[in-house]
């Protein structure tokens, strides 16, 4: 008996602990407004961005109700802050009579079906903060931006439970306000709360500039180049408090405007002309809203903004290669497009630029004697013809220099060396060019025959700065050339030249035939004695 009651006794125990271990895996962890998690925000940025500041908001605008220890009806209720506007603008989404419930009407909204919807929602309800009419609870994390990334991840951590819309400024992006949940979730028989993760949606208005015809990139003095501007222009939210766009372009001096020839388009097709109500042009010279000089300015009207939000126009305009092309050989000409970022602030005004440079190339030349090259060598004068031509091209020199410079309306041909044997020639493009010397320097040097072959031939990269291997020089006759260098799109060579000696060409008259002739002589006269003496003899034998 005593058997058998241990035993049972023994099974109570294990059924007790059983039931211990059941009713423990059964009570359910509390959950109350103080319960928290981590909102991860992954930020897109741009490579303008780095070294500037991004500042991300989290603002409650939900809150989820809780009685002991889980969820309460009404579980969502809209935060007292902004309870009043919603039921102001937005009365289907809200029940004041149940404790400002959140809806079924809002709850029930697709994020496919009614995307416009509640963009429309949570851009309104943005402003409405921005424009400080709404305080919402809120937390802001600054992050710098690294260009090596395309996204910096802010985050917040302890966040109680509820929606949050966030929204963000900073960049060159324009950020879309969106909207992240830290809700109750039942699972493994517990109330818990998971991290929540979000990516910002976003639009970066964008410039994109090219010469049209962007295989030929080379230019000479006197040359037209036709430029062509993409730009975005962007998608502002209907209630935006800042609305601004404008196109410009800051040419190099080397550059000269056509303002005539400056045409807006609807796309990128080129197809049809955008009306010019919907634009101004400045074509004087000046400077831009954050202090940067531009050479003509297009600002577009809202209804140009609003008529082609999110779209691509084009802008096309010439330029002229002028003689100030000589000062860099690098023509940059930068564009740029300006916007506001941050659709709710005025003082979120940017400008982002673009780029594309056209290029001349030059030769610079020293005149050196052939066995000592560290002797220059005054004098000398050349042409250039680049080939297929029949004339040589024609400069103008500028004054106080022995700077040439191609231009097609003078008559001057001749390129001199200077005092020191120096001659720089400006102004050329891509091509085969024969350099010729035409007069030899003075202090008795020899006219070389034939002439110099310069080759510039840019590889596919096409980038207008020359580097080994794009450069071809030959020789021909007895002209010859050395030390060439590359140096800032200049081909840069020593041409050599030889000095005249004795000529030792057999004359009449001259030295040689005077020996000939004197030895000659005497030979006849040895002969002469000899015969004379033997005539003497016979006489004396007689």
């Amino acid at each position: 008996m005593k058997k058998i009651s241990k035993q049972i006794s023994k099974i109570f125990i294990v059924i007790f602990s059983m039931l211990l271990i059941f009713n423990v895996s059964s009570v359910n962890a509390k959950i109350d407004e103080n319960t928290t998690a981590n909102i991860i925000v992954t930020v897109p940025v741009a490579k303008e961005d780095k070294g500037k500041t991004i500042t991300v908001y989290a603002h409650k605008i939900i809150e989820v109700n809780t009685v002991n220890g889980g969820p309460a009806n009404p579980i969502f209720t809209w935060s007292n802050n902004i309870a009043d506007w919603v039921n102001t603008n937005y009365s289907a989404y809200i029940d004041q009579s149940n404790g400002n419930a959140v809806t079924d009407t809002f709850m029930n909204l697709n994020n496919t079906t009614d995307k416009d919807i509640i963009k429309k929602f949570y851009h309104e309800l943005e402003s409405e903060i921005k424009k400080g009419n709404l305080t919402t609870d809120s937390q802001t994390v600054t992050s710098d931006s690294d260009m090596e990334t395309s996204t910096v991840t802010v985050n917040f951590n302890a966040m109680n439970m509820g929606q949050y819309l966030i929204t963000a400024k900073g960049g060159v992006n324009i950020y879309h306000p969106t909207s992240i949940a830290i809700l109750p979730i039942y699972e493994n028989d517990d109330w818990i709360t998971k991290d929540a993760n979000i990516t910002l949606k976003y639009e970066k208005p964008s410039i994109i500039k090219n010469v049209a015809n962007p295989t030929d990139k080379t230019v000479n003095i006197g040359d037209t180049v036709s430029y062509v501007l993409t730009p975005t222009v962007p998608n502002y939210p209907i209630n935006a408090l800042s609305k601004k766009f404008v196109v410009g372009d800051n040419l190099s001096k080397g550059l000269t405007l056509n303002t005539n020839s400056i045409t807006v388009y609807t796309d990128t097709t080129k197809n049809t002309v955008m009306d010019s109500k919907l634009f101004s042009i400045n074509k004087t010279p000046g400077i831009t809203s954050l202090n940067s000089p531009y050479t003509f300015e297009i600002t577009f009207t809202d209804d140009a903004i609003k008529a082609y939000a999110g779209t691509q126009i084009c802008i096309t305009y010439d330029a002229l290669v002028n003689k100030d092309a000589i000062i860099i050989d690098d023509l940059k000409n930068i564009s740029y497009i300006g916007y506001y970022n941050d659709p709710y602030e005025k003082n979120s005004y940017i400008e982002i630029p673009d780029n594309e440079n056209v290029y001349t190339y030059g030769i610079d030349l020293k005149k050196v004697d052939s066995t000592d090259q560290t002797k220059t060598l005054a004098g000398a004068e050349f042409t250039l013809i680049k080939q297929g031509e029949q004339k040589p091209l024609t400069f103008i020199k500028r004054e106080s220099s022995n700077d040439y410079v191609f231009d097609t309306t003078t008559t001057n041909t001749t390129l001199a060396v200077d005092n020191n044997g120096l001659l720089k020639i400006y102004g050329l493009d891509e091509g085969t060019y024969i350099l010729k010397e035409t007069k030899a320097p003075i202090g008795g040097y020899i006219l070389p025959s034939g002439d110099i072959t310069i080759k510039i031939q840019e590889t596919d990269e096409k980038n207008g700065i020359l580097e080994n291997g794009e450069v071809t020089i030959t020789a021909k006759g007895t002209s010859e050339y050395d030390d060439i260098l590359l140096e800032n799109n200049h081909i840069k060579l020593n041409v050599l030249n030889t000095k005249g000696g004795d000529f030792n060409l057999p004359v009449t008259g001259g030295t040689g035939t005077i020996l000939f002739t004197l030895g000659g002589l005497m030979v006849m006269g040895s002969a002469v004695m000899v015969v004379f003496r033997n005539r003497k003899t016979k006489d004396a034998t007689r």
